[in-house]
């Protein structure tokens, strides 16, 4: 989070928020270009920049397997004016670009980390950019590529969970991936830290939710509902153009690497219909899927879903 208590001093930034090779000229070009811009950009003094090469962490070439947590770490100082922006981009081989992660700032001094997914791409182009008050600006740009003797993950399934809506009195609305328990919502809130999933109907028709999403004001009581917990896990979801053929010969977390993208991920998965699949990764960041098998309309309506994730115990 940004450190609000002096933003003229510092400021830090944590974010949970995760292909055939480049010629090596292409390497060496991109490189040049960060330092001729870091030089030339505005008038005055660049700002420094530093990947931090502590241990867990990478800070350079790499080379990691699909779907493992990638922990990034930088350090940053202003030259002649204060930091306003810290990006970063990722390129893969056919020189699609994708801006992972954006945010504005305002200090003298800039302390981040950050985890994302290594996806299935054979080779990634990771550029670390910090930009001050002038434009001025800095930064680090390496390859990480796939670990192709690496083995995807196995995932456990979980079959046919009902969950209701929250006028339904008959099933609760609040699922925990942990020990696959479907909660009412009195009992969610006294096991608050174990609940991944929350279903309800609302302004966005039938919808699974994180406790950490913004649900609407008038769905749950005021004293029960998640958006006054104290402990709000998220999850983020991901709509997929998978058919349920599709997610019944899943056999391990391959498609689920394939599919899932940091940068996309929602809080809710909304105006949910038979046969959507929906990528996500919890709290624990853990990717999964789920298929609808069924879902009924209205606040007392319900859904059935299968869910396919990686190994909770690994």
């Amino acid at each position: 989070m940004i450190n609000g208590n002096n933003p003229l001093k510092g400021c830090s930034i944590f974010a949970d928020m995760f292909t055939p090779a480049y010629r090596l000229f292409f390497y060496l070009i991109v490189l040049v270009a960060i330092v001729s811009c870091s030089k030339d950009e505005g008038p005055g003094v660049s700002p420094s920049f530093e990947m931090v090469a502590d241990s867990g962490y990478i800070s350079g070439p790499a080379t990691v397997s699909p779907g493992q947590l990638m922990r990034f770490k930088i350090e940053a100082n202003e030259g002649s004016e204060k930091l306003t922006n810290f990006f970063i981009d990722v390129e893969n081989s056919e020189h699609l670009k994708t801006r992972i992660f954006d945010t504005a700032i305002y200090c003298s001094e800039f302390n981040w980390e950050g985890s994302f997914y290594r996806s299935s791409a054979q080779v990634e182009l990771w550029s670390f950019r910090i930009r001050d008050r002038n434009g001025n600006g800095n930064g680090d740009v390496f390859f990480i590529n796939a670990d192709t003797n690496s083995a995807y993950s196995p995932i456990m399934l979980m079959s046919g969970v009902d969950m209701g809506a929250q006028n339904n009195i008959q099933i609760g609305g609040f699922f925990s991936l942990t020990n696959q328990v479907v909660y009412t919502i009195v009992d969610a809130q006294i096991n608050q830290e174990l609940i991944d999933m929350v279903f309800y109907y609302g302004e966005d028709l039938s919808t699974i939710a994180s406790p950490g999403a913004n649900i609407e004001s008038g769905i749950y009581p005021d004293n029960l509902t998640p958006v006054n917990w104290e402990i709000r896990n998220t999850t983020r979801y991901i709509k997929t153009s998978l058919s349920e053929s599709d997610f019944d010969n899943i056999k391990n977390d391959s498609i689920m690497i394939a599919n899932y993208i940091d940068a996309e991920g929602k809080r809710k998965a909304k105006i949910l219909s038979q046969g959507d699949v929906y990528v996500f990764k919890n709290q624990q960041n853990k990717l999964g899927l789920f298929l609808v098998n069924d879902v009924s309309t209205g606040n007392d309506g319900n859904i059935n879903i299968d869910i396919k994730i990686q190994d909770l115990e690994k």
